[in-house]
């Protein structure tokens, strides 16, 4: 997908192996997050949320977090679950947890994932496709968000978080499903 003129990331998806996905079966795949603005650009980077958790558990604290999302549609339009996002944290305060992309600079993720039907019980393929090998789509999301996390005076916790940037999508991939 082009970059909107506010964008300042671009997100590439790419599959290891062939782009044959069957129900059930993990496979890999990376995205690639490039810094296409002409400032640094700091992404939280680390995968266990207890590390951006302060010692004191009853202090307030900010935190970033990076959600990568893997989409997968039938045809044109149905859409098919994906388990295994991804999801990094990082605290701009605690530089092990983040990650700087200077201009043109660019990160890889690895991941695997596989894909779900909605219900496990629901015919797969679903009875109206025509192909026991249906072609298909994969695109991937980004989407930063901040969150801040109080406590009230009776110790109970409150979390508010809103996204930073738009989300940004990948390029598409054709995709041919496996039943």
């Amino acid at each position: 997908m082009r970059p909107t003129a506010e964008q300042s990331l671009t997100l590439t998806l790419k599959l290891f192996g062939p782009a044959e996905i069957a129900r059930g079966e993990a496979f890999e795949y990376e995205v690639q997050i490039r810094n296409i603005s002409n400032k640094p650009i700091d992404l939280p980077w680390d995968l266990n949320p207890a590390n951006i958790e302060p010692a004191d558990s009853r202090v307030s604290y900010r935190y970033q977090t990076a959600a990568i999302l893997l989409s997968a549609k039938l045809g044109d339009h149905r859409p098919v679950i994906m388990e295994g996002s991804v999801l990094l944290f990082g605290i701009p305060s605690i530089s092990s947890t983040m990650i700087k992309l200077q201009p043109g600079e660019w990160v890889r993720i690895k991941a695997k994932t596989r894909a779900l039907s909605s219900n496990p019980n629901d015919n797969w393929p679903p009875g109206d496709l025509g192909s026991k090998q249906p072609e298909g789509q994969l695109t991937a999301s980004l989407t930063l968000s901040s969150s801040v996390v109080t406590f009230a005076p009776d110790g109970n916790l409150h979390e508010a978080s809103q996204t930073t940037k738009p989300t940004i999508s990948s390029n598409v991939l054709a995709a041919q499903f496996r039943f």
